[in-house]
């Protein structure tokens, strides 16, 4: 109910129409609506307030810490990701178009193995990062052109296998699998999104201009990426299947 109210809020809407809609969506009661909604808006006027008077940018804070005589919390503000605009905007990009075909039975295959990209990871801030470089989304998409280049100049086979060990991403709301540690990030969730996107669709485009197989082979079983990483493969596979390729 939080992230609904959040969600009206921010869109201009009134407290009486927060009220009413999140009244008849849920099923409570219109006074406990009202609590909380005035709750919610207590407490981001307050922090919108503390970021105007310190000269911080709202729409930059991540997460903040509430502090009282009993509690100390760590706070994260709600986030909501417009998936099916970032894949809409994604398909009106041109990709080349190429039949799926069936995979035949063969004794050689090229292999591609990629791991830890962590789209989102802010590694430039010193003292913190053991290397610190700038690692966004025009160093990615550099990395995946030379990736994709290095690939080609090896190629053995009409068939190619490409296998991402995990972590291609670094964390939904900059939070680790279990949500055991904050991770420093340089994108919102929907840029990581989006970034991550583009970069899967960018290296099977360089690629299939000279293969004519290739398979997916992606992990999401780990410590960074977990649901965000299946989310962002997912896609991936629905927008290959669908729109571009195998």
């Amino acid at each position: 109910m939080q992230k609904r109210i959040d969600e009206l809020l921010l869109s201009g809407k009134s407290i009486a129409d927060v009220v009413r809609i999140v009244s008849n969506e849920t099923g409570k009661s219109k006074p406990n609506v009202r609590y909380h909604v005035n709750k919610i808006k207590d407490r981001n006027k307050a922090l919108r307030d503390e970021c105007e008077e310190k000269g911080i940018d709202f729409n930059s804070v991540n997460y903040y810490w509430y502090k009282s005589e009993k509690f100390s919390i760590n706070a994260t503000p709600n986030e909501t990701v417009d998936y099916e605009k970032i894949i809409n905007d994604i398909l009106e990009q041109k990709y080349q178009k190429l039949e799926k075909k069936q995979l035949p039975e063969v004794e050689t295959f090229d292999r591609l193995v990629f791991t830890d990209t962590h789209v989102g990871m802010d590694a430039s801030r010193k003292g913190l990062a053991m290397y610190a470089e700038e690692w966004g989304g025009e160093m990615l998409f550099q990395r995946i052109e030379e990736m994709a280049n290095k690939m080609l100049s090896c190629k053995r086979s009409s068939i190619l296998y490409i296998d991402d060990l995990g972590d291609y991403m670094d964390g939904f709301n900059g939070m680790t699998t279990r949500g055991g540690h904050k991770l420093p990030q340089n994108m919102t969730n929907e840029e990581a999104f989006d970034t991550g996107l583009k970069a899967k669709l960018m290296l099977v485009d360089l690629l299939s201009k000279e293969y004519e197989y290739i398979t997916f082979n992606n992990v999401c079983n780990d410590n960074h990426s977990a649901s965000f990483g299946y989310t962002v493969n997912s896609a991936f596979k629905q927008i290959c299947d669908e729109s571009m390729i195998m």
